[in-house]
């Protein structure tokens, strides 16, 4: 399962908190940054995030599908 944000600042914060994410390219120019979902990902999202919007999802996508 992944855990997918909007938000660039937010993706931005959390790999600089050590959470790698990969960048799924959408309609050519919007990004959805994609995370693994871990118990830790998860408490750092209800601690300091939990005021973004997250998507869960059980599929990346290659090649700038959506």
């Amino acid at each position: 399962m992944f855990v997918k944000i909007l938000d660039d600042k937010t993706a931005r914060a959390l790999s600089k908190s050590g959470f790698a994410f990969t960048v799924e390219k959408r309609n050519k120019n919007f990004k959805v940054y994609v995370f693994e979902d871990t118990i830790d990902l998860r408490k750092m999202l209800i601690h300091k995030y939990s005021h973004i919007e997250i998507f869960e999802d059980n599929a990346l996508t290659f090649g700038g599908g959506g």
